[in-house]
């Protein structure tokens, strides 16, 4: 049969039209099911941190976006100085494929002091980054350098002592709060 990807008859280009449209109904297919899961619409209600915004309602949707580029974000980085020394020896320099439970816990503090300390209701402006601000007091503590209080380096020297975690091992949930203190 022409077409047929099992069949060695046909032309070589019937056969690659056969392969993208069966590719095509695959991805439509694929999308299709996304779709399900993924009802967004611009009428969508949103609760960030237990404030609800209207999405459909614009002043509403500028203040969930006010409200999300306030939160601290902490990721994997790489070029970490001084590297995290390992247990048997070495270094790494990056946390990238082991450190996103501590990266969680170190969002979650970092959320929670900023609550605490400037409220709910505090956005983020650029008076947050003059000297001394309470903002910059607050994410200092979360700095990749070992004299941070709350640095990937003191969570995972923590990890070590504590949990006999080694750098560059997955924390879980709990060796992740144990560590932080």
């Amino acid at each position: 049969k022409v077409g047929n990807p099992d069949s060695c008859s046909g032309s070589a280009e019937s056969h690659f039209s056969f392969c993208q449209n069966r590719v095509m109904q695959q991805f439509r297919r694929l999308v299709d099911e996304i779709r399900k899961w993924i009802p967004f619409s611009p009428s969508m209600k949103v609760i960030m941190l237990g404030i609800e915004y209207d999405t459909a309602d614009d002043s509403q949707r500028e203040a969930f976006m006010e409200d999300f580029r306030s939160r601290v974000l902490l990721t994997y980085r790489s070029g970490l100085t001084p590297p995290l020394e390992l247990t048997g020896g070495g270094t790494t320099s990056s946390d990238s494929g082991w450190g996103c439970m501590l990266r969680v816990t170190q969002m979650m503090l970092a959320q929670s002091f900023i609550a605490f300390v400037l409220g709910r209701s505090w956005r983020f402006s650029e008076d947050d980054l003059r000297e001394g601000s309470a903002y910059l007091q607050i994410t200092n503590c979360f700095l990749d350098t070992p004299e941070a209080p709350f640095s990937l380096h003191r969570l995972v020297a923590a990890g070590q002592k504590l949990l006999g975690k080694a750098p560059s091992t997955w924390f879980g949930p709990t060796s992740s709060a144990k560590a932080s203190g």
